[in-house]
């Protein structure tokens, strides 16, 4: 028994940072696999691309070294019919910096409750139209089609994309 102890001594160190490390690196793994993206301001939720109707950027004003403004499409679904709204995007822009553009523009009327922080904006209502929790129904948030993921503040928009508000039903199994 002594012989094999004596073979096993000099690996017992590596045995050891082995036995620390690899549950370690698990835990690390599974951490950054379920990390929300809102937390980092360079990542996007994970969208379908845009349809190919999205707005293009206009052409260029009257000098032919302008830049184009980025354009993003607001498009606000509620009872009252569908309304497509251009709205010219600033650098990182956000849904919920869309939606202040477009009210800021007199483009829409909206009414939002900033939490600040990670929660941000909660939109309570659009063009007239509030928030129902009687009937469960409320403004949800649609990017390029697909249900956003994390909140309008935290939800990045990029040229072409069309940015949706919705009127509808809250449904617990999403």
């Amino acid at each position: 028994m002594s012989v094999f102890f004596k073979k096993i001594a000099p690996l017992k160190s590596e045995l050891i940072a082995l036995a620390i490390l690899a549950p370690l690196a698990i835990v690390l793994g599974a951490l950054l696999v379920q990390w929300p993206e809102s937390y980092s301001p360079d990542v996007r939720p994970t969208l379908a691309a845009p349809p190919p109707t999205a707005l293009a950027a206009p052409a260029a004003a009257s000098s032919p070294s302008a830049v184009p403004a980025a354009i993003a499409a607001l498009v606000i679904e509620g009872p009252n019919g569908i309304d497509r709204i251009p709205v010219a995007l600033a650098d990182r822009a956000t849904a919920a910096d869309l939606l202040a553009t477009a009210r800021t523009q007199n483009q829409i009327t909206a009414v939002t409750k900033d939490f600040g922080g990670e929660l941000g904006i909660f939109v309570e209502e659009i063009n007239g139209v509030a928030n129902d929790p009687a009937s469960e129904t409320y403004w949800f948030l649609y990017i390029n089609g697909v249900k956003s993921p994390v909140g309008a503040s935290s939800a990045a928009v990029q040229a072409g994309d069309v940015v949706a508000w919705r009127y509808e039903k809250y449904e617990q199994a999403q």
